[in-house]
């Protein structure tokens, strides 16, 4: 299976476990998030949902190169320490996306 394809599926199952644990917001368009992971902005979920999602769906529908390095996982064991919710699964597919990106750069 490709990268792109992985990458496609993982985000379906995030978006999927997101919503699972109530912390699924329609992408709002029109934001300006300049941060990264929307630190002091908006909230993580909020980043996963607005900015993460819809910015790798658009660059898998248009075949665009994917980035060389990615480190979302990390940030988010650290932004989801203060949540009620059970994010295990969120950061395992965050992870899941870091390992592709990383394996897809080495070639």
């Amino acid at each position: 299976m490709s990268a792109y394809a992985r990458i496609a599926e993982t985000l379906i199952f995030l978006e999927k476990e997101l919503r699972e644990q109530n912390l699924y917001s329609p992408p709002k368009v029109g934001l300006n998030i300049t941060q990264p992971f929307g630190h002091g902005e908006v909230e993580f979920h909020e980043w996963l949902c607005w900015v993460l999602i819809p910015q790798f769906k658009i660059i898998l529908e248009q075949g665009n190169g994917l980035p060389s390095e990615c480190g979302i996982a990390p940030y988010a064991e650290e932004a989801f320490k203060n949540y009620s919710q059970n994010t295990q699964q969120i950061v395992d597919l965050l992870q899941a996306i870091d390992e592709i990106i990383v394996q897809n750069a080495k070639g």
